[in-house]
């Protein structure tokens, strides 16, 4: 995602907005996936 924004079109504000409504669609996931990770990490500490 970070490299798409960074370097495929970054000019073109219909791709950019596109890039960023993809994104925002999978923040919810990004988290969930955080909130596993640390649940896992916290059992070795």
């Amino acid at each position: 995602m970070r490299n798409q924004f960074a370097h495929d079109y970054p000019d073109d504000p219909e791709i950019q907005s596109a890039l960023l409504n993809k994104a925002f669609g999978m923040a919810g996931l990004l988290l969930q996936c955080l909130d596993h990770v640390v649940r896992f990490a916290a059992k070795y500490q």
